[in-house]
């Protein structure tokens, strides 16, 4: 495969994970790794010997293994709840957030449309309408 049709595959591959809801983050982490494995092939690559390529190429695997996977999980698992609640609900669904525990002592929740509206590692549940929401304990945040 040439590099050109490498270019290609990831450039499209980016631009389908952009078009998702909250996708351009994900498109960048995405992008960000696929830099970093080049880099470290090239370098592994560029050994004397093949016995330090191989070492280096286990190594570089171990570390994108460790450090990066966990982090994208991370990452992405807010987002992929999101679009499974936006899947069951058949529209944006209302984000009930912890962190108005912090300010307020209570709960809130989030409706589309709402400043800062999405999902994020505070988000606790979402709910297909406000009444479901209220009914579980939260109250509209900034009321």
């Amino acid at each position: 495969m040439t590099a050109a049709a490498i270019a290609v595959a990831v450039a499209w591959v980016i631009t389908l994970i952009a078009g998702q809801p909250f996708g351009a983050f994900l498109a960048i982490e995405v992008a960000l790794f696929i830099a970093e494995a080049g880099c470290l092939a090239w370098i592994s690559l560029t050994q004397p010997t093949r016995r330090r390529q191989l070492l280096l190429g286990a190594i570089t695997i171990a570390v994108s293994v460790v450090l990066v996977v966990p982090g994208l999980l991370v990452q992405a698992l807010p987002y992929v709840a999101f679009e499974s609640a936006t899947a069951r609900c058949g529209h944006q669904p209302v984000i009930a957030n912890s962190n108005g525990g912090l300010y307020s002592g209570e709960d809130t929740y989030q409706m589309p449309g709402d400043a800062g509206y999405g999902p994020s590692p505070a988000t606790r549940d979402y709910y297909c309408s406000a009444v479901d929401a209220e009914l579980a304990g939260y109250r509209r945040e900034g009321t």
